[in-house]
């Protein structure tokens, strides 16, 4: 017996296409994803929103990407690390937690 009623549906929607110039093809990393194949040339996890932009990271190449309002996608910083999670503290400032460099 279910007290509570179905969910609604929602039909989903592709918000934004990463342009090809965006990602790393051909890019060598360390990266494996816990996959025997081989890396893709993008992998995006942790979304964040903040002052009407999308943050999101790209695991293997270790960069955190911005999506503005107009749906332009730009690459904020690229490091030495595996983000694969963010979060927005009171002050505004984004957090970013990191496998390979193993800090938040």
């Amino acid at each position: 017996m279910n007290f509570y009623p179905a969910p609604p549906v929602i039909q989903a929607q592709i918000y934004v296409r990463i342009p090809d110039a965006r990602r790393c093809t051909g890019q060598p990393t360390e990266w494996k994803g816990g996959s025997a194949l081989p890396s893709s040339e993008i992998f995006l996890e942790g979304p964040t929103y903040l002052n009407g932009n999308l943050y999101v990271t790209d695991i293997p190449y270790g960069r955190i990407l911005k999506i503005d309002s107009r749906k332009q996608v730009s690459e904020c910083v690229r490091y030495d690390g595996e983000p694969n999670g963010t979060a927005v503290r009171g002050d505004g400032t984004i957090l970013v937690a990191d496998y390979k460099q193993r800090k938040f």
